[in-house]
């Protein structure tokens, strides 16, 4: 099995996960991890901070070959915005102002899930409309 503490190894990693379609269990099969040891360890291998920074690396890389620069990328979003507001797509214009914040690092949910909000409202005390008949047997007329 390769050790993960080996620079090679870290780059390999890397190599291999930004080649498959970022599946980092693939990633570790094809190194020689065991299927267990991938299963379970994929996530951890991948968020280990020597393979973040190899990963990193390689991204730039493809990036600056496509010619994609941050300036491309915000006019990219820029123009998505325009014609969700030109097609008035208000979903179109919020996920590229989503985009622009996460390219400039304002946006202060990236990377950290999806969170659930639980709304419990007050305790409101209800009055029972009780029918008169009911209430003492009689019958009016």
């Amino acid at each position: 099995m390769p050790n993960i503490k080996d620079q090679s190894t870290v780059n390999a990693i890397a190599r291999e996960f930004t080649s498959n379609g970022r599946n980092a269990y693939k990633a570790m099969i094809v190194l020689g991890y065991s299927v267990n040891y991938a299963d379970r360890r994929s996530a951890m291998v991948l968020g280990s901070v020597g393979v973040k920074a190899a990963i990193a690396e390689i991204d730039a890389k493809i990036a600056k070959k496509q010619g994609r620069t941050v300036e491309s990328l915000d006019t990219m979003y820029q123009e998505a915005f325009d014609l969700g507001k030109k097609s008035r797509q208000p979903a179109a214009m919020n996920g590229s102002v989503l985009g622009l914040a996460r390219l400039y690092g304002m946006d202060k949910d990236a990377g950290v899930g999806e969170k659930t909000v639980i709304i419990i409202s007050p305790k409101v005390e209800r009055k029972s409309v009780v029918n008169k008949e009911i209430e003492d047997g009689t019958k009016s007329t």
